[in-house]
Parts: C-alpha cells; sequence; structure tokens
C-alpha cells in the first residue's frame, strides 16, 4: 500500500474503496456494473488498488459483521470491531497491513471461530445450522461456516453442498466458492465445487444472485428455481453461463442426495471418475476411445460393479477381473 501512496494515488484507492464498500450491498446494475469496468480499464492501477481493497475489506467487514460467528459447540465469544465508515474500515485495515503486517493478523481470531465440516469419501451428512438453515454436504467435500448479525456465510473449499436457506430479511446467505459468490435470503440451492468442473450453481427454490470475479470482468445474474449458472474460471474463459432446467435434467442434477449418479450423454471417462469420488472403483479403461463413448442412465453409486456390467452388455463392451486387485478392465470385445 505503501508504493500506492508515494506515486500519489491515494486518491484512486479512495475510489476502489467505494466501489467495494458499494458492492457490498445490493447486486450492482448494469450500468454501475459497466461505469466499475470503464474505470479499471482507465488505468493499470485501478485493478491493483480494487483487489487490495477488496482483500482488506473482506477481511475487516467479515471480522466486525461477523464477531459473533461461532465454533461448533464452543460457544466462543469475540468482541466485535466499532462501527465505523467503510472506506476508512478499508484504509484503516491498509495503514496496519503496510506499516507492520497487523492488518490480517488482528482479524485471524475472528477467522478461528468458523466451524469447519468435512466429508470424506462415500459420506452425505447433513449440517442443521444455528438459524434453521441446512447444509448437505456431498461425498468428499469441505466448507466453513461463519454467522454474525448482518450476515451467513459458508466457504465451499471443495466438493458439493445442498442449502436449504431460512429466511432473514436482515442477513444474507452468502456462499463462496473459488471466484464465484452465490447470495440468498431464504430459498434451496446446490453449489458444485471440483477441481475439474466449473462451479455449478442449481436453484430449485426462490431466487439468487451469482457473482463471478474471475479475470479481469466482475459478471452477475440472476438465478431463478430450475435454473443452472456454470461459472468457468478465468483459465477457462471466465464465462457465467445461465440456463433453464428441463425436470429431467434438474433430476440429474440432485441425484446425488439420494446416493444416486444420474448421466445424461456423459463420456463412460467421466463417469468413471464420479464413482471414484464416493470410493475406489478400481474400473480401468484401456482405451481411451472406450473412455469417450456416451453412457445415460440412473445408477447407486455405491455399486460401481454392476454400472461398469451394465454399460458393458449396452456398448457391447468386454470386461476381466484381475485378481487379487479385484480391478475391472474394460476393452472393446473380442
Amino acid at each position: 500500500m505503501e508504493s500506492v501512496r508515494k506515486i500519489g494515488s491515494a486518491e484512486i484507492y479512495d475510489v476502489a474503496a467505494a466501489w467495494v464498500a458499494r458492492g457490498d450491498g445490493d447486486p450492482l446494475s448494469a450500468a454501475e456494473r459497466q461505469d466499475l469496468q470503464d474505470w479499471l480499464a482507465a488505468d493499470s492501477r485501478h485493478r491493483g488498488a480494487f483487489m487490495r481493497a477488496q482483500a482488506i475489506y473482506f477481511h475487516t467487514e467479515r471480522a466486525r459483521d461477523l464477531g459473533a460467528g461461532f465454533a461448533a459447540g464452543a460457544g466462543a465469544e469475540v468482541v466485535p470491531l466499532p462501527r465505523v465508515s467503510r472506506r476508512r474500515l478499508i484504509w484503516g485495515a491498509t495503514g496496519a497491513v503496510a506499516a507492520a503486517g497487523l492488518g490480517f493478523a488482528a482479524v485471524k481470531t475472528f477467522e478461528d471461530q468458523a466451524a469447519k465440516f468435512a466429508t470424506k469419501r462415500g459420506e452425505i451428512r447433513t449440517v442443521e445450522l444455528p438459524d434453521g438453515s441446512a447444509m448437505m454436504l456431498n461425498t468428499a467435500s469441505s466448507a466453513s461456516v461463519r454467522y454474525g448479525r448482518r450476515a451467513r456465510e459458508i466457504e465451499l473449499f471443495e466438493g458439493e453442498a445442498l442449502f436449504t436457506v431460512a429466511k432473514d430479511i436482515d442477513r444474507l446467505f452468502r456462499v463462496i466458492s473459488g471466484e464465484t459468490v452465490v447470495v440468498a435470503r431464504g430459498t434451496k440451492f446446490s453449489v458444485r465445487n471440483l477441481k475439474s468442473e466449473p462451479t455449478t450453481v442449481v436453484v430449485e427454490e426462490g431466487v439468487v444472485d451469482v457473482t463471478q470475479t474471475a479475470g479481469s470482468e466482475i459478471r452477475s445474474t440472476k438465478l431463478m428455481a430450475n435454473m443452472r449458472a456454470i461459472s468457468y474460471s478465468a483459465g477457462a474463459g471466465g464465462a457465467l453461463v445461465t440456463a433453464a432446467l428441463e425436470p429431467a435434467v434438474l433430476e440429474s442434477e440432485v441425484a446425488w442426495r439420494r446416493g444416486m449418479l444420474a448421466f445424461r450423454g456423459t463420456t463412460l471417462a467421466d463417469a468413471v471418475r464420479q464413482f471414484d469420488r464416493y470410493g475406489d472403483s478400481k474400473i480401468v479403461i484401456a482405451d481411451p476411445a472406450i473412455g469417450k463413448l456416451p453412457i445415460s442412465g440412473l445408477f447407486s453409486a455405491y455399486k460401481p460393479r454392476e454400472f461398469i456390467e451394465t454399460v458393458a452388455l449396452s456398448l457391447n463392451l468386454q470386461i476381466d477381473v484381475e485378481r487379487p486387485s479385484d480391478r475391472v478392465i474394460v476393452r472393446r470385445a473380442l
């Protein structure tokens, strides 16, 4: 931050801080988003100042507003930061970081109050939240939960989760998944965050706002019930693609809650990877061309052998079982 001040950019940072503080309220309008994009593109220093302001504001606001955060069963008490203007809050924290590196250390205590939840491979777990909301974690998933006076915040580190949100007009319900943020007040939606895929948001009830900060642009959209948004990372183009879902497609998106995997034109290789999220399927595809074959159907996530036997029969493939490893080798039929 010192480097910004030395080149006379305090005014630039003040504008950046104002944009960050404005963006924490209701979603920016189309005109406001365009104004922000124009400002970011006008000077290379603008984007750096904006990113610094975002980082500082995210941590200090969370420390202040989520001061009453909980740790599961711990009942820890946290003293909230004093109320100050948003821009002063960002500037003050920035000064601390620049002077002694204390800004983030000062809020570490608040961050430590987050309740963390995780599931093992093959496990599906429902977590009851303090306000009556619920979070269902799919296999191999992890998330943290913070609750405060003005916000309810979930960070989904990996995996998939369904959120059934209790209505609270005074507190937003925010889910952070990498570069994607979903905001709701009372609704039912799921978020999938897998390393090999773009982030996916599916809304079953109500309305949510989805914002993506990948790359050089900020993208935002509103999702209604029976809609899906796919959020591509900056490396994959940074797009935010939405679509209305037919009942059959929606059913395939939510099948995991019943311990099922639904495929609709999915490649065999991708299907096997999904089974491997629930356990070691021991399925080996000998020919890459076989892995590209499309399959459809509904299968138990915990019965990979039954799955591959059904697929082999329908696609005229051969399967051989190796002993003693029990690996199932899939080949073209002789």
